[in-house]
Order: structure tokens, then C-alpha cells, then sequence
């Protein structure tokens, strides 16, 4: 209990239990004290100035209690102190030479003072117990002059100005290590703020990528993943799947059946301090749910270059891959469409040299032999335009230019180019539409449409249709 009013007395901060505690610690020790003057030394009780130091001892315990100095500013209670030294004073100078030892009480008191107050305090203390020790000494001796009696009566304010210029260093060096404390206290305060902040920052990032993203420790534990990373986690780890574990994950090559063995998938690739970039794999069961996915990792190291963890990003490629896949059919097919023409068009052309360079060659049958590769080459041409309005229609830069003409001729146009295709698969074509109202409309797109049509009719119909 002791130890706390200490401390509550001279290390908590300045308040109203500091300024009770120093003040209890002095009225219990000087109250003992008069109390026991008064019990055991004859003729003491009438002794005015002991009265008077003893009223000023319980004025000021009163006034450190019931006061509220806080309302009044800052130091205005140093009052009190410089009461408690005048009490103290009086009630040595009354128990003389009995009570000369009363004056070590004066520390308390001028403690107080100069923790308060720092050097203001030390002055005040200083001189209080030079006035109140010090001159009543001198004066009342025999021989003022004494040099010891100076020297003995100076000791007190000596003691008290030494120790209080030790405290006031004291107090500066615990004051400047608790600033010091406070400052740091308040930088790891605004660390875990800013880390706090920065976490959510990244997360909330994380949570908007479209990609998924896996960070794992050093041991290669899971640390944290987005929401997109949970959605493939899902697939490759479905409700009905049995086995929770990696090795049973739905984890497969890019074929999309053959599984990869759990050593080799990337989160332990990465755990075992693997870089890689572009690990094309699939997850989910095989089926339309299945996504196509492109996995990259890279290891985190700290400013000493030791790994601390890695991070594993994983992009879903499906639209992509049925896009190069719906790519290559198209190649595919559109290389056959063009090799038909083609070849026929270079098989005619031999022919045709063959023809002319025979000894009887028969101009006739080079120009029926020109006529089939020019329809062929008609061909390949409308192939090509095909293409090309194909792409100028997906990149948004088709462009109709609108004339008036007529659909009938248009038609009858048309008609009479794909007779002779017509022809040699026996088919008869018919045209019907005469006449027809001027329309606006481009008349290249409208061509290429009905040869289209009538081109697939002869295609595909049987030979001496109509």
C-alpha cells in the first residue's frame, strides 16, 4: 500500500490523486509527529507556534481534498506545498532542540515543488528552507558569526538544492523516455492502422480482380485467396466430391481428362519455390462446367532475399481457347472451301496446256477448259469477299452503299452468270421476277446474296433439277 501512494504520489500523471497522495504521505508523517510531541514533551501544548504550524498542516490537507484546482489553471496549487514547508518550519522552530530532526520532513514538501514545478520549485524549495531553517538557526545562536553553525545551517538547503537538481534530471530523462515511449506507442498504433488499412486495400483489390489469386506462407499454407480463386476452388472441389483432399481435387492437363498428380499441381509447385508462367490446366468436371486455366507463380521474398511465401495467379483462358478453337475449324474449313476452286482452277489449266500443245489441238475445248476455271476463279473470288464482309462486319467497319435499282434485274444478273454451273449438272433455272419497283439498296451486297442462294441450290440439288 505504501508503494502505491509512492507512486501515485511522484510517478502517476498531475492530478488531483497525485496532489492527495504527496499531501497524505506529509500529514501522516508530521501528524505522527505532533501528535507524539505532545504526548511526550512537557509544556508543548501550550506552545502557540506549534498550534500555528499544525493549523496550516490540516489547512492545506483540507484545501488539497476539497479544492478543485484543476478548475484554476495549471500550478495554482502550488500553494500547498509552500504551506506544508511554513508548517513544517513552525513545528520544528517550536520543539527546538528536540524537534531539529522535523526539518528532514521539509523534503516532502519541497519533492513536490520542484516535480511540479522543475527549477521554479527548486528556487522556491531552496529558499523556504534557508528562511525557515537556516535564519531562525543563525539567529537564535549565541555567536551568529560561527562558521560552524553557518556551515550546519546551510547543510539543509544545500541537501535540498542537490537532491532537487537530481530530480528535475531524473524527471526530464523519465518525461523525454516516456515521450519517447508515447511517440513509439503512437507509430506502432498508426503501423497496424496503416496495415490494417492496407490489408483491407489489397483485399478489396483482390476481391475485384477478375483473376484468381492465391498467397500462401513459407510452410506453403493457404493465406489468402479472392473471390475468384473460392469460384475455382469450388470446381475443382464440389460438394459431391468425396475425397477433400489435393490428390482428389478435379485438377486436369489441358485435355481436360488426363489428371495431374498432386506433387505437380501449381500450389505445391509453388510451395517447393517454383517460378513458372502460362501452366495451361483445367479444373472442374469434364463437361460444360469445366474452365480452361492459365497459372503463373512467383515466390515473395523479404529485403534478405528469403522466401516468405508465394503467390499464384490463375487466369481463365476458357473463352479464349474455344475462340483458337472455333479459329482453327474455321481455317480448316475455309482451307477446303478454297482448296476446291483452286484446285480445279490449276487442274484446268493443265489441261488446257496439254491441249494446245498436242499437234491437234482444238481451240474449242481450251476455251470450254478457260470457261470452267473462270467460274471457279468466279468462285474462289466470292470465297474471298465472303471473308472480307465477314471481317469488315465484325470489326464494325461494313459499309452499304444505297442506289435504286431494280431486284428483277439483279436477279436476271445473276441468273445468267450461273447458268453455264447450271448447265453442267443439268439443272435448268428459271427466273420469274420481272419488273419489279425501283428499291433502294447496294446492289453488290444484294449480288452477292442471290448468287449465294442460287450457287448452293445448284450445290446441292440433283443433277436435272430445276
Amino acid at each position: 500500500m505504501i508503494q502505491r501512494i509512492w507512486e501515485q504520489a511522484y510517478l502517476s500523471p498531475a492530478g488531483s490523486t497525485r496532489r492527495m497522495a504527496q499531501q497524505a504521505i506529509l500529514a501522516v508523517l508530521l501528524g505522527v509527529s505532533v501528535i507524539g510531541i505532545l504526548l511526550f514533551v512537557p509544556g508543548m501544548s501550550s506552545s502557540p507556534v506549534l498550534w500555528i504550524g499544525t493549523g496550516l498542516l490540516i489547512a492545506a490537507t483540507v484545501a488539497s481534498i476539497a479544492v478543485p484546482w484543476d478548475r484554476f489553471g495549471q500550478g495554482k496549487d502550488i500553494v500547498i506545498p509552500l504551506t506544508d514547508l511554513v508548517a513544517v518550519g513552525c513545528v520544528r522552530l517550536a520543539t527546538l532542540p528536540e524537534g531539529s530532526s522535523l526539518s528532514l520532513l521539509m523534503f516532502f514538501p519541497a519533492v513536490w515543488l520542484v516535480v511540479n514545478h522543475r527549477r521554479l520549485g527548486i528556487l522556491l524549495a531552496v529558499s523556504a528552507s534557508f528562511l525557515l531553517v537556516t535564519v531562525p538557526n543563525v539567529l537564535s545562536a549565541e555567536n551568529p558569526a560561527d562558521f560552524l553553525l553557518i556551515a550546519r545551517s546551510l547543510l539543509l538547503p544545500l541537501v535540498i538544492f542537490m537532491i532537487s537538481v537530481m530530480i528535475v534530471g531524473l524527471y526530464d530523462r523519465l518525461e523525454a523516455a516516456r515521450a519517447r515511449a508515447d511517440n513509439l506507442s503512437r507509430m506502432e498504433t498508426a503501423g497496424r492502422d496503416e496495415a490494417r488499412r492496407l490489408s483491407r486495400l489489397l483485399r478489396s483489390i483482390g476481391e475485384s480482380l477478375s483473376v484468381g489469386v492465391l498467397v500462401l506462407d513459407k510452410e506453403g499454407n493457404d493465406l489468402m485467396w479472392n473471390r475468384a480463386q473460392r469460384r475455382i476452388h469450388a470446381l475443382a472441389s464440389p460438394p459431391e466430391n468425396e475425397d477433400k483432399t489435393e490428390a482428389g481435387h478435379l485438377v486436369f492437363r489441358s485435355d481436360g481428362r488426363t489428371s495431374i498428380p498432386a506433387e505437380r499441381r501449381p500450389a505445391s509447385r509453388a510451395a517447393h519455390g517454383e517460378t513458372f508462367e502460362n501452366m495451361l490446366m483445367c479444373v472442374g468436371a469434364p463437361g460444360a462446367e469445366q474452365v480452361a486455366l492459365s497459372v503463373s507463380a512467383r515466390p515473395v521474398v523479404n529485403t534478405e532475399g528469403e522466401k516468405e511465401g508465394s503467390v499464384i495467379v490463375m487466369n481463365d483462358v476458357t473463352e479464349i481457347r474455344a475462340a483458337m478453337k472455333a479459329r482453327e475449324e474455321f481455317l480448316a474449313n475455309v482451307s477446303h472451301e478454297l482448296r476446291t476452286p483452286l484446285t480445279s482452277i490449276l487442274g484446268y489449266i493443265e489441261l488446257s496446256k496439254d491441249e494446245v500443245g498436242g499437234p491437234d489441238a482444238d481451240l474449242s475445248v481450251v476455251g470450254d477448259y478457260m470457261d470452267v476455271a473462270k467460274r471457279n476463279g468466279e468462285q474462289l473470288l466470292a470465297l474471298v469477299e465472303d471473308l472480307l464482309l465477314e471481317q469488315q462486319s465484325q470489326a464494325g467497319k461494313l459499309v452499304l452503299n444505297f442506289e435504286r435499282h431494280r431486284v428483277s434485274d439483279l436477279a436476271s444478273h445473276v441468273l445468267r452468270s450461273l447458268q453455264p454451273l447450271a448447265a453442267e449438272k443439268g439443272i435448268e433455272l428459271i427466273g420469274e421476277c420481272e419488273n419489279t419497283p425501283e428499291s433502294l439498296l447496294d446492289s453488290s451486297r444484294m449480288v452477292q446474296v442471290f448468287s449465294n442462294l442460287v450457287s448452293n441450290g445448284i450445290k446441292y440439288n440433283r443433277s436435272g433439277g430445276g
